[in-house]
């Protein structure tokens, strides 16, 4: 077996530990993107949890993301003054400041999601609209 061909027993390993690290029907909360087979970069998974208040001060708040949103949130975590270093002489209220600014650069984040989604949404009932006039009669668009 040569370095690209492929290796069925290293992949079913790896598909496991990525159904154990996320949780079932995981999916990038701003894109969308759920293919853990496209979902890969190197030998890492692309989606990943995330503290949006930083590991260091709620490690049992996080969300999913892909690698790519994933980094764009961190990096807006500083710029956000999230503390994100594992100090044991922060106390709770410094902790809780943190956990506060990072929900808001992960929520102003959210928030462009959101519009993206629903402009597209838009657009397809534009293009539904034009191009198939019936659909709004159907009953699960009346939903």
């Amino acid at each position: 077996m040569t370095s690209r061909d492929p290796d069925p027993l290293g992949n079913r390993v790896r598909q496991e530990q990525r159904a154990r690290q996320l949780p079932p029907e995981a999916a990038c909360v701003y894109c969308g993107q759920d293919n853990p087979e496209v979902l890969r970069r190197a030998k890492r998974t692309v989606l990943n949890r995330h503290e949006p208040g930083g590991k260091a001060n709620d490690p049992d708040l996080s969300v999913t993301l892909c690698l790519n949103c994933h980094e764009l949130n961190t990096l807006r975590q500083a710029g956000f003054g999230v503390d994100l270093r594992r100090d044991p002489t922060r106390t709770m209220p410094e902790k809780l400041e943190s956990v506060l600014r990072g929900l808001a650069a992960f929520f102003a984040l959210l928030v462009d999601a959101l519009m993206s989604w629903a402009d597209k949404v838009s657009a397809f009932v534009e293009d539904l609209d034009a191009n198939c006039d019936e659909w709004r009669d159907m009953g699960t668009a009346q939903g």
